[in-house]
């Protein structure tokens, strides 16, 4: 575990990260993604022989359209290089039709993770009610998508990339998220 603590400090600290939530780039976000992924206590409990990280953006927006493609891009070239509890990670593109047809998606795929682009920042209340159900770690790229119920944001800091983590909220997805973790996030969602 020291060696994963010590790869996801390097990842968060890596300088070319810019100011703005999502402009942390594509591949330091997929690999802190599946870095929290391997703190994750239960995760061998839902995953298959691969680790799905399904992608939902929203369809006809150009920005979400272009982040979904980089992050499924990113995830699948990292999974040349690093495996998740011996498992090879997969990206899936779901688009955004409601949450009627995300948890058709998750009963199908079985993913571990869901990234939610940020153009469906305000879709936070109906994402985490499928991902509760159906037990899915959530990620995203915005800390308020955190502080609004998803378990993990991957967001940009002044420096460096910031990891928000609401640990209530990847308790209710399922996850059992490793301490050494929480000591290098920031985290929201305790005192409601």
């Amino acid at each position: 575990m020291r060696a994963t603590t010590v790869a996801l400090l390097v990842v968060l600290a890596l300088p070319d990260v810019a100011v703005a939530d999502d402009e942390v780039p594509s591949r330091n976000r997929a690999l802190v993604l599946l870095r929290v992924l391997a703190y994750d206590r239960n995760l061998a409990a839902r995953a298959t022989d691969a680790v799905v990280v399904s992608i939902v953006f929203l369809p006809g927006d150009r920005a979400s359209e272009k982040e979904a493609a980089e992050m499924a891009e990113t995830l699948e070239g990292v999974a040349q290089e690093f495996r998740v509890t011996g498992r090879r990670p997969r990206a899936l593109l779901v688009p955004w039709r409601g949450e009627d047809d995300l948890d058709k998606r998750l009963r199908i795929d079985h993913p571990v993770a869901l990234y939610v682009c940020g153009a469906l920042e305000d879709e936070t209340a109906s994402v985490t009610r499928v991902t509760r159900l159906r037990q899915v770690l959530s990620f995203g790229p915005r800390r308020r998508q955190a502080r609004d119920g998803l378990a993990v944001a991957i967001a940009g800091g002044a420096a460096r990339a910031v990891l928000v983590i609401n640990p209530r909220a990847a308790k209710a997805e399922g996850s059992d998220l490793a301490s050494p973790l929480l000591a290098l996030a920031e985290v929201v969602g305790m005192d409601e």
